[in-house]
């Protein structure tokens, strides 16, 4: 159980813990969850690995309740600040 508790305030630290780490600790980070992502017109649209993608899709029909469907991520959408980004 506490394993649990402190897995959950980890997760709810996550964008915290990443934006200080440096660039190699977060490319290292990137290339563990994404795979094949897609930029295209000025936007990311990550593809997640195994696992995650299923805890995307999870946490996402959660939050959007039952009757929805879920539209593939758009990182614009969720994470403005990454929309100056350079490739």
């Amino acid at each position: 159980m506490d394993g649990g508790i402190a897995l959950l305030e980890l997760a709810n630290q996550a964008g915290e813990l990443f934006e200080r780490q440096p660039a190699g600790e977060k490319r290292r980070l990137l290339e563990f969850l994404l795979t094949n992502s897609c930029w295209a017109d000025g936007e990311l649209t990550p593809q997640f690995r195994q696992p995650f993608d299923l805890l995307k899709v999870t946490v996402a029909a959660g939050a959007q309740g039952p009757q929805e469907s879920f539209p593939a991520t758009n990182i614009k959408k969720s994470h403005p600040r990454l929309t100056h980004f350079e490739p």
